[in-house]
């Protein structure tokens, strides 16, 4: 066939066969399949580059975001999964495109490619604030309902509603890569863990092993256990969920299976996460709490394989229910590509995809240039006779810090003191993972929290460190926390006003890191426990008094 009519006059001629028409008649029949063809036909190479970059921009918009996830697969074991997601979703997309329906004519356009313009200053101002703050998960997600957005107006522009109704889920699934909001995650995370723990300890004791339960921890005969994230459910929800999507797809489910597949796998991984927990209980009652190191990352390997097994078996007998699958049209070879009109707005979003990361970096380092050096600080070496403790492997995998330790020991004025130190070097992972104050951990291993004090500034030197004191109560004994968290922030304005960055609310702290360009300062914290002490005042004064021989200024 030669060059076909364009667009526009394929519009122009249906128009004048329509208004040619009789009162309440259009056109029908043969002549619809003519107009139609005489808006949408083009030539194989017309098609080939319209479908090209529509492919380009959508992959231009999905890989910004996953560039921006990546930090979090990496830092963050309980999404871990998402480096699996791109591939997947990019699976299920060449699926559907080989049996893409036939695209609806394309019209007003316009108001869908304001739409999608639109769409770019919500992204630009999240991919601002993520450079600085990329935990902050809420702007993550604006960030990922841009694209997602985006996304399903470039398939409404390639080929109307039947497009957009057909390509929808593989953006949707990708969307599984997204974190889910902290707060809601801390604490699901949490009481799941105490709640397995729980059920792990009733189980135990029915089974004539003397267990108890404190927080997330349970005491056994040969010690305790501590039940940490990656045995609380939540690390297994977020593969579960992935996978029930993708076997829903793959077995080509109806929309109702595929909601009763996911919750059924929710449920599968919380209950092989207690057998889990069962598991290294056992094993620490056979040789001791020190072959847990051995048990913990196999068994949960073996649970996540497990897992995914039950909701396969799971999907090939819901396969064999009447109705439960709908049977996916065959295959189209070639089929028809996007409407032309594809290719300018494809042009666009590649265009503003680009600039993204330009305008980002341009704001930093113009901020960068304007701020003056910070002085660091680091601990005296310790005494004689005092060692310095590792944190563990798992707390360093947990954290992602570069140095800590911990030191126990009774100083010359017969002070019982317990410190932590942990530090982050500049850099993004300081930014995404970095100090938290010892509130959930203080929780999680039993502890009550009976107060905790504003923050306050100690001025150790050249040093101004602010701080915070926690009384917390143990099973049978109050003692005082010193928490101290430098998170890079030398504002001398802010200092003399007494406004300190802690005296900030969240969503404040992190607009101001991104104004003030903060995005590679490094971290530090510390905690010091004194044991022993009964009035607040006299117990914050002797704190502040180790603090101040401790700190020292970081020599360059």
């Amino acid at each position: 066939m030669g060059r076909a009519l364009s667009y526009r006059g394929g519009v122009a001629r249906c128009q004048e066969a329509n208004t040619a028409a009789p009162a309440g008649l259009t056109l029908a029949g043969a002549a619809s399949e003519v107009c139609f063809a005489a808006v949408t036909t083009r030539t194989p190479t017309e098609e080939r580059r319209a479908a090209w970059f529509f492919f380009a921009a959508l992959g231009a918009l999905w890989f910004a975001l996953f560039y921006r996830l990546a930090f979090i697969w990496e830092t963050d074991d309980q999404y871990s999964h998402g480096w699996m997601v791109p591939l997947f979703a990019g699976w299920i997309f060449a699926e559907r495109w080989s049996r893409r329906p036939d695209p609806a004519p394309p019209r007003r356009m316009w108001p869908t490619a304001l739409l999608l313009a639109a769409l770019w200053l919500p992204a630009a101002g999240a991919n601002l604030i993520l450079e600085s703050s990329p935990q902050w998960r809420p702007i993550m997600w604006l960030f990922a309902g841009a694209v997602f957005a985006a996304s399903l107006l470039l398939a409404r522009m390639a080929g109307g509603a039947p497009w957009l109704r057909h390509f929808a889920f593989p953006f949707i699934f990708a969307l599984t890569a997204v974190p889910w909001p902290y707060d809601f995650e801390r604490w699901l995370t949490l009481e799941l863990s105490m709640l397995g723990a729980g059920i792990t300890g009733i189980l135990l004791n029915l089974g004539g092993i003397l267990a108890v339960v404190q927080g997330n921890n349970i005491e056994i005969d040969t010690g305790v256990l501590g039940v940490d994230d990656a045995c609380s459910g939540v690390r297994s929800f977020q593969s579960s969920l992935m996978a029930a999507l993708l076997f829903g797809e793959w077995f080509g489910f109806r929309f109702g299976w595929r909601i009763f597949l996911a919750m059924a796998g929710i449920l599968v991984a919380y209950l092989l996460n207690i057998a889990r927990m069962l598991i290294l209980c056992l094993a620490a009652l056979q040789g001791g709490v020190g072959v847990l190191d051995q048990w913990h990352d196999p068994a949960g390997f073996a649970i996540l394989f497990v897992s995914m097994g039950c909701l396969l078996l799971l999907s090939l007998a819901l396969k064999k229910l009447p109705g439960a699958t709908v049977t996916p049209p065959p295959a189209r070879t070639p089929g028809p590509g996007p409407a032309g009109g594809i290719v300018t707005a494809a042009v666009v979003v590649l265009a503003a995809t680009v600039l993204l990361p330009l305008t980002t970096e341009s704001w930093y380092r113009w901020r960068e240039s304007l701020r003056a050096p910070v002085d660091t600080w680091t601990l005296v070496p310790a005494p004689a006779g005092v060692q310095e403790e590792p944190l563990g492997e798992r707390v360093e995998s947990m954290l992602g810090y570069d140095e800590g330790f911990r030191r126990r020991w009774t100083d010359e004025k017969s002070r019982s003191l317990d410190l932590i130190y942990t530090r982050w070097l500049p850099g993004r992972k300081a930014l995404g993972m970095g100090p938290h104050p010892p509130d959930t951990c203080q929780r999680a291993i039993g502890r009550e929290i009976i107060q905790k004090s504003p923050a306050r500034l100690a001025r150790l030197g050249h040093i101004e460190l602010p701080y915070q004191i926690y009384t917390i109560k143990d099973t049978n004994r109050t003692f005082y926390l010193l928490f101290a968290l430098d998170d890079g922030y030398r504002d001398p304005e802010w200092l003399k006003s007494g406004l300190m960055h802690w005296d900030l609310s969240k969503r404040m702290r992190y607009l101001r890191g991104a104004f003030e360009g903060n995005r590679d300062t490094g971290r530090s914290s510390l905690q010091i426990a004194l044991v022993g002490e009964t009035d607040p005042v006299v117990a914050e004064r002797e704190l502040l008094e180790v603090l101040q021989e401790l700190v020292v200024e970081r020599q360059p």
